[in-house]
């Protein structure tokens, strides 16, 4: 076997910051792939409703505050993924995992594309959904491979 082959098959220690639509989903697909996965937020309704779509764990708490982090298990993180609403939390708990932490890998989600050269600057993997979303749809609609529903 390969070893990047052999590398994806690795669990990981996976934390999905942000327990919204977004943050759900993401953390839904590490969860089937078979991942320790615990997610996040500070809404205790948004966890209520994500333990009953998600398999995973959940931690109710403010991502910014170090000590939710730490029960979250920051400390034997592989990959940690902010994916709030909001692109100060997103970027600050980056910046946590990253710097402090030391954290293999290190994803933001980013709403104004216009800050894309502050995560740049401060070399953090930046994915902007809105952007990701209208490319999709730009090359569906190029390839002819939209279909009605």
């Amino acid at each position: 076997m390969k070893r990047s082959a052999m590398k994806n098959k690795v669990k990981k220690n996976i934390i999905v910051i942000g327990g919204g639509k977004l943050g759900l989903q993401i953390a839904n697909e590490f969860a089937l792939s078979n991942h320790n996965v615990i997610l996040v937020d500070q809404n205790e309704i948004t966890l209520k409703v994500a333990n009953v779509k998600f398999g995973g764990k959940t931690v109710l708490g403010d991502a910014t505050n170090i000590n939710t982090l730490i029960k979250a298990g920051i400390e034997q993180a592989d990959v940690v993924v902010a994916a709030t609403n909001n692109d100060n939390i997103n970027i600050f708990v980056s910046l946590i995992a990253k710097e402090i932490y030391k954290t293999e890998t290190v994803i933001s989600c980013l709403y104004d594309s216009k800050l894309s050269v502050v995560y740049n600057k401060l070399n953090i993997a930046a994915i902007c959904p809105y952007v990701l979303s209208a490319e999709t749809i730009k090359e569906s609609v190029a390839k002819g491979t939209l279909s009605e529903t």
